[in-house]
């Protein structure tokens, strides 16, 4: 890794103008991205190129965020801390940004299939077939326990569907629910209740209206 410059050297009366390029090369960096998010009660070892051969030390800008200690990071609450570290004689210093994170944050939920609306787009039909996939972003297995769908007009609930299916982390997995109520009215919402260190945590993710 290495900076770059450039200097310009000119001469009117001669008028002669030239560009000199310098390169520098870097001796104290990250060689990964400057910014990860971490689960709270995770951690991530951070590892900075050293080519001065000093002794670091490493800071975190809000402990109550995130701690770190020899470069390994560790979650304490939600919110964003800066990871700092220099070298013993204060001249070379770099920074990494974390974003401590809560398991729900850490679940991203699409929707697609194939649906019957009314004219106006307002109401999903009877027999149209929600594809719901169930992402898990975190680096930890959490359990999808149920599912159920719900319309935008009182009365509009789905039967609540059992799945308790394991969901590797960085996986995800996709199931197909039915509208079965004569009509539910947009949006159309799905609940889903999992399951992470024995906690059961809940989300919403929503049919969008589509421009018909």
């Amino acid at each position: 890794s290495y900076r770059e410059g450039t200097i310009t050297i000119s001469n009117d009366a001669l008028n002669i103008s030239e560009n000199i390029t310098i390169k520098q090369n870097n001796t104290f960096y990250f060689e990964d991205n400057t910014t990860a998010e971490i689960l709270i009660g995770k951690e991530k070892k951070l590892t900075v190129t050293n080519l001065t051969k000093q002794d670091v030390e490493w800071s975190s800008s809000n402990t109550a965020i995130a701690t770190v200690e020899n470069g390994v990071v560790k979650g304490i609450s939600k919110g964003n801390a800066t990871i700092s570290v220099k070298t013993a004689d204060g001249k070379h210093s770099t920074t990494y940004n974390i974003k401590v994170c809560e398991i729900t944050e850490m679940i991203s939920i699409k929707v697609k299939g194939t649906v019957s609306l009314s004219q106006d787009g307002s109401i999903v039909k009877a027999g149209s077939k929600l594809n719901w996939t169930f992402k898990n972003n975190s680096p930890v297995k959490v359990t999808l326990k149920s599912m159920q769908l719900i319309g935008n007009e009182s009365g509009e609930t789905g039967n609540e569907i059992y799945v308790n299916e394991d969901v590797a982390a960085e996986s995800s997995v996709t199931k197909t629910r039915s509208v079965i109520s004569p009509v539910f009215h947009q949006p159309v919402k799905c609940h889903f209740v999992f399951v992470y260190n024995n906690k059961e945590y809940s989300i919403d993710a929503v049919y969008e209206k589509p421009n018909i």
